[in-house]
């Protein structure tokens, strides 16, 4: 009786790690991975300007409105500025989960602002965040904050 209840243990003990393995390199050995969200299509996007250092602290409170396509691939996203205060722009970014970051550079204001980060959160047609940026003319030159809400067209 000795005998079975040590092979018994010995198997269980030589089976475990094997189990774990196999759980950990199919993604099941503990918690669990959120599927990026999927945010490819139109959106239409609000931009109002929170925090502003310099020049462009007079423009704080400045509303900016634009139209957007977004590709996403796997979680690599492309948006391209369709109509709107940027029009023309392009950003790149990524997705992990429901975040979502996007960087990218425009002409505005007779110099060019460049998106240097985005930390939003999707919400099936919806998105809110902050967005992160830098302007600069070659001689001025400021930063600041915005805060950014998209809905899905």
């Amino acid at each position: 009786m000795k005998l079975m209840k040590k092979k018994a243990l010995y198997s269980v003990l030589c089976i475990f790690p094997v189990l774990l393995l196999s759980l950990s390199a199919c993604g099941g050995g503990g918690g669990t991975e959120t599927p990026a969200a999927n945010v490819t299509g139109s959106w239409h996007v609000t931009e109002t300007i929170t925090e502003a250092s310099g020049i462009c602290a007079q423009n704080i409170g400045t509303v900016s409105t634009w139209t957007g396509d977004a590709v996403q691939t796997g979680n690599n996203i492309t948006v391209t500025v369709t109509s709107g205060d940027i029009a023309g722009a392009t950003f790149a970014g990524t997705i992990s989960g429901d975040h979502v970051d996007w960087q990218g550079t425009y002409p505005g204001s007779g110099g060019t602002v460049t998106i240097t980060g985005t930390d939003v959160t999707v919400a099936n047609t919806s998105f809110s965040g902050t967005s992160n940026w830098e302007w600069t003319d070659g001689v001025d030159s400021c930063s600041g904050q915005t805060n950014v809400t998209g809905t899905k067209v």
